[in-house]
């Protein structure tokens, strides 16, 4: 499979696009398309599959089943899926393993181009078919890898793709044993999954990390079971420390019989544009697809890989050399990770940390304020001085350390203490100051602060902008929630409510509640259209109505407070038109509630009326759906004392169980309890949830 490079057309006449080093003037068909030709091979290289299918649009748009557009994209998907195959090849003759997750990986690739491929000839491509019988299947043997790129400046090796492919995937094959799946329990019923990684060992114990969310994201954390590679059994681990402003935790446990795991796959000096992969995925130990960093600033690493789901927190971010941070966030655009150098500047002083290929030998305490034995020789003035700065504990005195001994082994802790108290001077501030301008200015300097949900929810007291009807304020914003970095579609107060995109924490929850609606929830795809929304069952009672995006992975919410009296004016345009998913209809879910947890929350149905679209001469049912990150075996549901109902189908993870309950049902409270089996699991879960109709 090769591309087919198209003739140079005529200069651009009017204003020219500058993209990847190549000018495309956007007013000519010809030069469109090869723009949005270069845009969807960016997509395949980030396996961005959505984008991909919006670029296909657009280029139908522009002249339907365009040769070249289709056939390059074809054979890029092609391409990429061979890459991905052949490396599993080799590295299965190499570890005597079979690299599940990038065989499935590559036989998806295929079908997506000999999908586009069908599109353009009308019948399935033979090389496709070739492929898709072996990744898709059982039979072994290299396929042949075409060229990547058309333009000799950024014609790429497929050798040196797959050797990079082969190196990230070998990494991250080892580093499984040091990965772990972590599940937390809370007193209120909720529970939370992400990962973890291993960065000590010493007299007999673990120390692992993960995401502090994870642990803290309910109140009354109950229990944490920790389930390693290949193993059944789950053990109970215990919290040894919470770095909050780092949204850090630290674990210990006792040592498994029979556990190995590696020391010697630590990368301290990640580059930007440098290849990565992460491990961990709906609580296995798959390795989907690899991404790429973009910026390495303030602890922290940005990156971009397309798999990022709900569930993934706590996960090791790889590079062909080793770990390199800790996932924590993403939003539609971009990933964060915590540097695994800073996690080493929080860890190494107390307590046992992977060093490349060896262990600090620093003494464990579980106490902030205890002497630490530094395990290199350090000079006595330097331990004269560090004591001194404990003791006067002040800005000033842990400033004057870190300028008399900038490399000590105490800088670390010098830092991180001397952020922490100019961090308390600035909301002590902020706080004496109470005024907007003071939480905005802390929120700018700290947007991570020890203090930054206080300055959240001081600001959304303050901020009293009343709509016309006087039914929201700013105070419906979610103080927990950051906005994304597109600052015109964030997350943010918009009038009447608050709505935008944002930047999630990427543990995930236990099955939850998205939509509760009379009838389908539904608006036209129009820049014009406006979606009015009541709550006829909540009388006077003021409640929280809740949008939130469909599948997990689209980071978007709106939030708005009224009353059963009240409607709420919801205009199309401002966010959810200007996204090529939200304005989507079935990618939203839409719900109103009382009550700030799963044991008092109590859900209203809304009603959905569409300025542009007629109304529905049928009856509404009840429109109830349920989306959790696990893959579900089994899901049944209970109405009040009645006997449970299963629901048949399948349920995949990620994606909305849809259940209608009958409109006539009789005004008041209800309770539905939800029972539900994850694949692979053999214990059934029942969540119950109250209903007011």
């Amino acid at each position: 499979m090769v591309l087919v490079i198209r003739p140079v057309e005529k200069p651009c006449t009017g204003t020219p696009v500058i993209y990847q080093n190549h000018t495309y003037c956007l007013n000519d068909t010809h030069d469109k398309l090869l723009y949005l030709e270069q845009l969807a091979a960016d997509a395949i290289s980030a396996q961005q599959h959505r984008r991909v299918d919006s670029l296909v649009a657009a280029a139908d748009q522009l002249k339907k089943r365009d040769t070249a557009f289709y056939e390059n994209t074809a054979t890029r998907y092609y391409n990429s899926g061979a890459a991905r195959y052949n490396a599993t090849q080799i590295a299965q003759q190499q570890t005597r393993l079979r690299l599940v997750d990038s065989l499935a990986l590559a036989c998806f690739n295929f079908r997506r181009g000999d999908t586009l491929y069908t599109r353009l000839t009308g019948h399935p491509g033979a090389p496709f078919q070739a492929a898709q019988a072996r990744s898709c299947g059982s039979n072994t043997g290299v396929l042949p890898v075409g060229q990547l790129n058309t333009t000799p400046s950024q014609q790429a090796s497929a050798l040196d793709y797959q050797s990079l492919s082969e190196s990230l995937l070998l990494t991250a094959e080892k580093l499984k044993p040091n990965t772990v799946v972590i599940t937390t329990k809370f007193a209120n019923g909720g529970s939370s999954n992400g990962f973890g990684f291993i960065t000590g060992e010493k007299d007999g114990k673990i120390y692992l990390v993960t995401a502090g969310h994870v642990l803290h994201n309910q109140e009354g954390l109950k229990s944490i079971q920790v389930q390693f590679y290949k193993g059944l059994k789950k053990y109970l681990g215990k919290e040894v420390a919470w770095f909050k402003n780092d949204d850090l935790s630290l674990l210990s446990l006792t040592k498994p019989s029979g556990l190995q795991w590696q020391s010697q796959y630590a990368d301290f000096s990640p580059k930007a544009y440098e290849a990565v992969r992460f491990i961990g995925h709906n609580k296995d130990w798959v390795s989907p697809l690899s991404g790429e960093i973009t910026k390495i600033s303030n602890n922290r690493i940005n990156f971009i890989i397309g798999t990022i789901w709900p569930g993934t927190s706590g996960a090791p971010l790889l590079t062909k050399k080793g770990i390199i941070g800790l996932i924590l966030e993403s939003d539609p655009n971009t990933s964060y990770a915590l540097s695994l150098k800073r996690i080493r500047d929080l860890l190494s002083l107390r307590y046992p940390f992977l060093e490349g290929s060896f262990f600090e030998s620093a003494t464990v305490s579980t106490s902030s304020d205890s002497p630490i034995r530094p395990s290199i020789a350090v000079s006595q003035s330097e331990q004269a001085a560090w004591r001194d700065a404990q003791k006067s504990n002040s800005l000033a005195s842990y400033q004057a350390f870190l300028k008399n001994y900038p490399a000590s082994i105490y800088a670390a802790e010098a830092q991180t203490r001397l952020d922490n108290l100019a961090d308390d001077a600035a909301w002590v501030s902020a706080e004496l100051d109470n005024t907007a301008a003071a939480f905005k200015q802390y929120l700018e300097k700290y947007p991570r602060g020890l203090h930054s949900e206080d300055a959240k929810k001081g600001l959304a007291k303050l901020v009293t902008n009343i709509s016309p009807n006087n039914f929201t304020s700013s105070a419906s914003c979610d103080p927990n929630i950051m906005p994304s970095d597109n600052s015109s579609l964030g997350y943010q107060w918009r009038g009447n409510r608050c709505e935008g995109f944002y930047r999630s924490k990427v543990s995930s929850a236990s099955l939850e509640l998205i939509t509760c609606t009379i009838g389908d929830f539904r608006f036209k795809n129009d820049p014009t259209e406006v979606i009015f929304l009541t709550v006829p069952s909540a009388g006077s009672k003021k409640v929280r109505i809740r949008a939130k995006g469909i599948p997990l992975t689209l980071y978007y919410r709106m939030d708005a407070e009224l009353s059963g009296l009240q409607t709420l004016d919801w205009d199309v345009f401002t966010v959810l038109f200007r996204n090529e998913y939200s304005k989507r209809a079935y990618n939203i879910g839409v719900l109103a509630e009382v009550g700030e947890d799963v044991t008092t929350q109590t859900f209203y149905p809304v009603k959905c009326n569409s300025k542009l679209l007629p109304k529905s001469a049928e009856k509404d049912s009840l429109l109830l759906q349920f989306m959790g990150s696990a893959r579900l075996a089994s899901f049944e549901w209970q109405l009040d004392k009645n006997p449970a109902k299963p629901l048949r189908g399948t349920f995949p993870d990620g994606r909305p169980i849809q259940l209608r309950l009958s409109a006539t049902l009789p005004k008041g409270l209800h309770t539905l309890t939800i029972i539900y089996r994850v694949q692979n699991s053999t214990e059934r879960v029942a969540r119950r949830f109250q209903l007011q109709l």
